[in-house]
């Protein structure tokens, strides 16, 4: 059997607050995972917004040829296959945890549970967490299964939850809900199966961190 497959895209994740000399975050689920797993570190966005960083990731295409354009909410033109059509064709069962503007773009429509979308600016610790650990921990979803998930906790404004607001975890905001992410990953790597699920943890674009710092 194919192995099922995680995706988490961590909207505005920078590589630099992961690794080297100017990280502050405590990530020890994500320092094991780099340790024991491939890094790219040099990763290069094809966009430095959300959609049409997700219209050049899920088509490979430059993001300008998809039909979308952002500021005008177009959708995707549906003569272009998308990754979630082309790995459905494979024998996948595809599901999602997206914000609800993920709707309006048409690049969604393959996901088969019907909780699919979140309220834009939720957080892991206002919700969402929990969301996606019920839906792994719920065995609805059919093998070999692909599961995209999308987490907004730093995208701007970013507001670290209280427990982590402490420069123990972090010398900025950035920083301290880098390491809270973190957590909620170790959450969700504990609802799933290692041994035949391929986990796959990058970001849509990076952020300028700079109007985020203490």
């Amino acid at each position: 059997m194919s192995a099922n497959v995680l995706m988490i895209v961590i909207d505005s994740l920078r590589s630099d607050k992961l690794f080297g000399e100017e990280k502050t975050a405590k990530t020890p689920i994500l320092d094991d995972l780099i340790k024991d797993g491939l890094f790219f570190p040099n990763n290069i966005s094809s966009a430095d917004g959300t959609v049409l960083s997700w219209a050049g990731m899920f088509t490979s295409l430059n993001p300008l040829k998809t039909g979308i354009k952002s500021e005008r909410y177009s959708k995707i033109d549906s003569n272009i296959l998308n990754y979630f059509s082309l790995i459905k064709k494979e024998g996948y069962h595809v599901f999602g945890c997206v914000p609800k503007f993920a709707n309006a773009f048409g690049m969604m429509k393959e996901f088969e549970n019907n909780d699919k979308t979140y309220d834009h600016f939720q957080s892991l610790s206002e919700g969402l967490g929990k969301k996606i650990l019920s839906q792994l921990k719920s065995n609805s979803m059919k093998e070999p299964w692909f599961y995209f998930v999308h987490i907004n906790d730093i995208h701007f404004p970013v507001i670290p939850p209280k427990s982590y607001d402490d420069q123990r975890f972090g010398e900025s905001k950035y920083d301290r809900t880098v390491s809270s992410i973190d957590e909620w990953i170790g959450k969700i790597l504990e609802c799933v199966d290692l041994t035949k699920t391929l986990v796959v943890i990058t970001s849509d674009h990076g952020a300028n961190v700079s109007s985020v710092k203490i």
